[in-house]
């Protein structure tokens, strides 16, 4: 790894040499206390662990990065020590993914293989490659021992779960773990092999996460974390055996332009599953334009440290060494864009217009409930939004507990609740799904009865929506039939933006524009609900639901929503 300065990675630069004066004049490295783990099992809590956990992998990467900048005995004695104490954990893995036996974690938890695990060796096995001649021999030895034993003898001594997952999981796991065998095993090929055999079973597993569209249905953050660490892998595998194998794919082409496609405004993405607000990693955009030719989005310029609060050396370091001029930092990308495999509309007009809606499934990885969902906005303000990734708790990865949250609820999205049913989890899409994409006016049309339970009564439910992007125009025709007369239908409208209510027409008022429903209502069928969420930070957050509420008497049940902007 070798650094070039340059205009666009000065500012993390600056900030990494800043964030180093400041750990070198800590006076001892935070500890990890039994609590953390304790919390988990009391009632789920995730944060009390994961603040310390990812604190002390601030500091080592800061410090890891701080040496590629500057090498000197302060930096090198300072990363020694926090490396010690790395080493020195009870496991590389957070509580979240360790087996539980009569509520205490079980006794093999030094040697869970999770993300963290996996990320927690690859960092250390870098810095063993990259580093070896400035460090002890002691620190050498304490390396190699601990990847060793918490990672590559349980690794080839059983075959684990996320090997077949279609997921980030593979990615990152696989990724991690073939990058740690590159960086230590440079003597052990036949081992090496053993491991390179089970990254090639992960990453294919991952890839079959994608259809020929190249969507990823995680969200786009976790596009960010799976397809960076695929990435990260592959150009090290490449440099160190001049074989890019993992790179002829030509699905990664399609893979790798999947953020620009799903960019919505100046440094947002559409928000659909569970992403994240964050920054897109500079890094892994810059190395798709150069090496897939792909377009990407607009930045505000190179990712800095706080940018993450998992703060991963891969991730980290390659933001520094990849991220240069080809970076997108003038230019807003517009399209209409249509993932046929995954069906999701996109669309981001010169003229200020954004949407995107999907038709899709209620089984994707990281799902919510969402089939028919829509956003409606502005290049700066998106009136009717998705939520995206809450907090991450216990509960949040519990299939049974999860769609209690509003964030990965229908109700939390642009959906109706149908004689008091909301769409339900599981192998339930949206069928006869079309999308037609003529100049100014695009329709995008799906049956989507098969996502609510039977209790809804419904026998069928269509949606279409009517895009005229020039006249920044959204028509919303629903059309349902039940098997009986008497039936309650609430359109549902979402947003972080509190509507008004003017003469029966719905606002959405910002500094940024507004957006009406100009069909009039009688104010007895609109009711606006506050109700508070968390983020994926774990911030508290005021959203709005708006529901319009129509009783009606016959089995059919017709609507037509007009929205401006």
């Amino acid at each position: 790894m070798r650094l070039r300065k340059n205009n666009v990675n000065m500012p993390l630069i600056e900030e990494i040499l800043v964030q180093k004066k400041r750990i070198l004049a800590m006076k001892s490295i935070p500890s990890i206390d039994f609590m953390g783990y304790q919390a988990y099992l009391k009632d789920g809590n995730r944060s009390v662990f994961e603040k310390q956990y990812f604190e002390r992998r601030r500091l080592l990467t800061t410090m890891g990065l701080a040496l590629l900048i500057e090498k000197n005995k302060k930096n090198i004695e300072c990363l020694e020590n926090i490396i010690w104490q790395v080493c020195s954990e009870y496991t590389w893995a957070l509580p979240a993914h360790l087996t539980i036996n009569n509520n205490t974690f079980d006794e093999k938890a030094r040697y869970c293989i999770d993300l963290f695990a996996a990320e927690t060796a690859q960092t250390l096995a870098e810095f063993y490659e990259l580093y070896k001649e400035y460090f002890s021999t002691q620190i050498k030895n304490r390396i190699t021992y601990e990847i060793n034993d918490r990672i590559f003898e349980p690794l080839l001594s059983k075959k684990w779960d996320w090997e077949d997952k279609e997921n980030n999981w593979s990615s990152v796991i696989g990724s991690s773990l073939g990058m740690a065998a590159i960086s230590i095993l440079k003597d052990d090929v036949l081992r090496q092999k053993k491991i390179f055999e089970k990254v090639d079973k992960s990453l294919n597993s991952y890839l079959r996460s994608f259809k020929e569209d190249g969507a990823c249905t995680e969200g786009v953050s976790y596009w960010a974390y799976g397809f960076g660490y695929y990435c990260y892998f592959a150009e090290k595998y490449k440099e160190e055996f001049n074989d890019d194998k993992y790179l002829r794919n030509p699905l990664l082409k399609n893979i790798a332009n999947f953020p620009v496609e799903v960019e919505i405004a100046k440094g947002k993405s559409v928000p659909f599953s569970d992403a994240a607000e964050d920054q897109l990693p500079t890094g892994i955009l810059c190395y798709c334009k150069k090496q897939f030719s792909a377009a990407i989005p607009y930045s505000k310029g190179v990712s800095l440290l706080e940018h993450s609060e998992c703060f991963r050396w891969a991730e980290f370091s390659r933001n520094l060494l990849w991220t240069d001029d080809s970076l997108n930092t003038d230019n807003l990308n517009y399209k209409i864009k249509y993932f046929e495999d995954e069906e999701w509309l996109i669309i981001n007009e010169k003229n200020g217009f954004s949407f995107a809606a999907k038709a899709g499934k209620n089984n994707d990885s990281h799902n919510h409930n969402d089939v028919g969902n829509f956003i409606i906005g502005s290049n700066n303000e998106l009136f009717l939004t998705d939520f995206g990734s809450g907090k991450y708790t216990k509960d949040y990865f519990n299939d049974e507990k999860r769609y209690h949250i509003l964030n990965n609820r229908s109700s939390g999205h642009s959906v109706p609740i149908i004689n008091d049913c909301e769409e339900v989890f599981g192998d339930y899409k949206a069928h006869n799904v079309h999308a037609s994409l003529l100049k100014e006016k695009v329709q995008f049309s799906m049956d989507i009865e098969n996502v609510y339970p039977k209790e809804s009564g419904l026998q069928k439910f269509n949606r279409l929506f009517k895009i005229n992007y020039t006249k920044k125009l959204l028509e919303i025709e629903d059309y349902m039939l039940f098997t009986n007369d008497n039936n309650r239908v609430y359109e549902n409208f979402v947003s972080k933006l509190k509507p008004l209510v003017e003469n029966g027409i719905i606002k959405w008022n910002s500094p940024n524009g507004s957006l009406k429903l100009l069909n009039k209502f009688d104010n007895n069928e609109i009711e606006i609900i506050e109700e508070k969420i968390f983020n994926h930070s774990g911030e508290e957050e005021t959203v709005y639901r708006t529901l319009i509420k129509n009783v009606i008497t016959s089995k059919k049940y017709n609507s037509n929503l007009l929205f401006l902007i």
